[in-house]
Formats: structure tokens, C-alpha cells, sequence
């Protein structure tokens, strides 16, 4: 039996057909297809959260909606700022037909006290707006500790001479600080407190109080002493200043 040979032609037909899974059919004078319609709508472009005292927090929620003529796919979203600022990410819908919306709701809680500024992205699949922003702003009200001075030394005293120093308790903040303890832990007894306030004690902003460290060096032994004051700063529930001290035998004299 003899086969004949297939045209070129039609050997080129079947190879394209084998090969081919489908293909883009322009409707004649139609011109380019159109693009994706998919479109993002973010209300409110900002969120004020205005003034929080620290350990008090406020929600607020910003409304994603869908405004194209094509499905909306939220691809990630994330804040750019302190991390105060939190948001419920699991509570938005990542896809959004056409016309529907979605609640994100959005939650600040100082630590602390700040003025606090920030950015929640929103990566869609909207051509002309990819990276959507909504404005964060918002203050935190705290009490602020400050111990000054922090670290102090004595020097090099004669034995049985005495020195005393302050230590003031500055309150930095925008909130009262209270005092809540007070805890001196010297090394030994040649360092004492003399003057101090009892636990309770409330210091507005931009005041202080003010507590004395004594030193007495009994030998020539170096000494430390680490005072401790508790209070509601939420940043620094524990303050210390440490003192540092020696002392040397006094000269002969005859």
C-alpha cells in the first residue's frame, strides 16, 4: 500500500493545532483590549485617634470599598509607624466584587508619651492606585521618670567625712507621675537616704521631688548605691541612680 504525502501546508496546520492551547480573537476594528477595571475606594483618607492616656486604647475603622466594574483583590496590607498603632487584618475581605465593601478596624494604644504618626498601606489589584495610604495620627499621654543625676561619685573622701548629694525625680511627661516605692539597696551602711517622700506621692508634668543620698566611709572599702523608684511610668516602672564612693586615711600629723 503506498502513502502519500501529506502538503506542507496541512503539516503545518496540524503542528500549530498540537501545539497551540488557545489564542486572543480581536473582534475586527475593535482596536486593544481593554484593561483590568478593578478600583479602590478607602474611607477616610486620615484617622485621628486624638489624645490617649497610656494603657487606654481606641478603635477606629476605615471602610475598603469596591468601586470598578471588576473583581478587587487586597493583596497585603501593613502600618508604617510606631507599634501603638495595630490593625485587625483578618477582619477585612481580601476579594471584593464589584460595588461591595469591607471594615478594617484600626486601633491605637500608647506605651507610652508620644505624638505618633503613621501610614496603613493597602496593595490591591487597582492599576491606577496599587498602593493605597490612609493618614495616622494620634498622641499618647504618659508619665515620663527622670532621675538626675542618674550616676554620681563621691570621689575619693577622707574616712569619717561627710557628703551628701540629691536626686531629683523630674516628671518629663504629659500625665502625673505617682510615686508608687521607693527602694534604697546600698552596699553598706556608710550610704544612707536622709530625705525622701512616701509612696503615693503624685508629681505633675514638668515638676519634681527631690530625695538625699548621705555618705559617711567608715574604711577604705569602695561603696555603691542603687536607688530604686517605682512608679506608673509605663516605659520605666523602675528607675535607678547609683552612687559610687571610696574614702582614704587621713595624713599623720605631728
Amino acid at each position: 500500500m503506498v502513502r502519500k504525502a501529506l502538503p506542507l501546508a496541512a503539516l503545518m496546520a496540524l503542528f500549530c493545532a498540537g501545539c497551540v492551547d488557545y489564542g486572543v480573537i480581536e473582534d475586527p476594528g475593535g482596536g486593544i483590549p481593554g484593561e483590568l477595571d478593578a478600583r479602590i475606594e478607602v474611607s477616610p483618607p486620615s484617622l485621628d485617634f486624638g489624645a490617649l492616656v497610656a494603657g487606654d486604647q481606641l478603635t477606629r475603622v476605615a471602610d475598603v470599598r469596591s468601586v470598578g466594574g471588576d473583581t478587587l483583590f487586597i493583596e497585603d496590607l501593613w502600618i508604617e509607624g510606631p507599634v501603638s498603632f495595630t490593625l485587625a487584618a483578618s477582619d477585612l475581605e481580601r476579594i471584593l466584587a464589584s460595588g461591595s465593601s469591607s471594615s478594617l478596624p484600626l486601633t491605637y494604644a500608647p506605651l507610652t508619651d508620644e505624638l505618633a504618626g503613621g501610614l496603613l498601606h493597602i496593595l490591591s489589584n487597582d492599576p491606577t492606585s496599587p498602593d493605597t495610604t490612609v493618614d495616622l495620627t494620634a498622641s499618647g499621654l504618659a508619665p515620663m521618670i527622670l532621675l538626675n543625676p542618674a550616676t554620681f561619685d563621691f570621689g575619693d573622701e577622707e574616712v569619717g567625712c561627710e557628703k551628701s548629694v540629691e536626686i531629683e525625680v523630674w516628671n518629663m511627661g504629659s500625665a502625673p507621675l505617682v510615686i508608687e516605692d521607693v527602694v534604697f539597696a546600698p552596699t553598706s551602711t556608710e550610704l544612707t537616704e536622709i530625705h525622701w517622700f512616701p509612696p503615693g506621692t503624685s508629681v505633675d508634668p514638668g515638676q519634681m521631688q527631690v530625695l538625699s543620698i548621705d555618705y559617711v566611709p567608715t574604711d577604705e572599702l569602695p561603696d555603691t548605691g542603687y536607688l530604686h523608684v517605682y512608679s506608673n511610668d509605663p516605659a520605666h516602672p523602675d528607675a535607678l541612680a547609683t552612687q559610687f564612693g571610696t574614702a582614704h586615711l587621713a595624713a599623720e600629723v605631728i
